[in-house]
């Protein structure tokens, strides 16, 4: 038995030393082996087709993305393949088998929820804020059957209590806006600005793609907008790949392209960058700052959203 033992455990060992020396090496093929990617768009009249492959490690890792729109109907795909398997077609047999699993055994009890509770506050009658009734006399806020006087002292305090808030949150945005133009005008968003477009620009032209080829041809209603699309377009002259060829039509409004892009992306190089740009502590300040303010704006969201389900 022993000896069985050590067999067993000596074989699992030389199994992790072997995983051990595999990964580093999958890691480095992940991180400096090239992902490609090709994209191949076709429009003609009310037709589009959209055909975006990405593939790495000679055809290891395959992803096919497919859209095509035939007037009003629409069809789209995804084939992610891993040495030749399909895997989203395995998730949902997998999916299947769970559900048939699930419909075979015992059905589930059905949970009896409790009764609505009852409304508080009459139909028909309005709830009082704090902030009015704090402008009213006692005698005003509960009494029963309210005159003339009484009405119009309430309409006035829920007037003079709306003023009250316009002019806080007035107070607030005006507050933020301060603050937020004297951070813009600071040493900080410059230098957060220049890594970001230093970096940022960089890892752009690493994306983007080294090869489009094709044929656009475009035009409108109005042979001046035309005109004036083509002077752009000469103006970016420079940047245009050489076998990319516009043509445009000044008789009708159109537009037709066939055309391909290809590049290739390295891992490597996004992460550089990435680090590059979260390194700068003038960065983490900026991002700091949106943070704050997003969940300020997920707060007062949830806090409107609760006040309209108690009324």
């Amino acid at each position: 038995m022993i000896a069985i033992l050590l067999a067993v455990l000596g074989t699992i060992g030389k199994m992790l030393l072997l995983l051990l020396k595999i990964l580093p090496i999958l890691a480095a093929l992940a991180l400096f082996f090239p992902v490609f990617y090709k994209a191949d768009i076709q429009k003609k009249e009310e037709n589009l087709s959209v055909r975006v492959s990405v593939s790495w490690l000679f055809r290891v890792v395959y992803a096919l993305i497919t859209l095509e729109k035939n007037g009003e109907k629409t069809n789209s795909g995804i084939d992610i393949r891993i040495i030749g398997i399909r895997i989203l077609e395995l998730l949902k047999k997998r999916k299947k088998k769970k559900n048939k699993k699930n419909s075979s055994g015992k059905p589930e009890r059905t949970v009896r929820t409790e009764a609505s509770k009852k409304p508080t506050v009459p139909p028909g009658n309005k709830t009082k804020t704090e902030e009015n009734t704090e402008l009213l006399p006692a005698e005003v806020v509960h009494a029963k059957h309210p005159s003339l006087v009484i009405r119009l002292s309430a309409r006035v305090a829920a007037l003079i209590g709306k003023i009250k808030r316009v002019f806080r949150k007035i107070a607030h945005g005006t507050g933020i806006l301060l603050d937020w133009l004297k951070y813009l005008s600071s040493e900080s968003f410059s230098r957060a600005m220049k890594v970001i477009l230093h970096e940022g620009g960089a890892l752009l032209r690493h994306v983007l793609p080294r090869k489009i080829a094709g044929d656009i041809r475009f035009g409108t209603d109005d042979p001046a907008k035309t005109g004036m699309i083509l002077g752009v377009i000469g103006f970016l002259y420079p940047v245009i790949p050489e076998k990319l060829y516009i043509e445009p039509d000044f008789t009708e409004s159109v537009l037709e392209m066939d055309m391909t892009c290809k590049g290739h992306l390295m891992l490597i190089v996004l992460l550089v960058r990435i680090i590059r740009i979260l390194i700068c502590k003038d960065v983490r300040i900026l991002i700091g700052r949106i943070r704050q303010e997003l969940k300020a704006g997920s707060k007062k969201k949830d806090s409107k959203t609760q006040t309209q389900r108690k009324r």
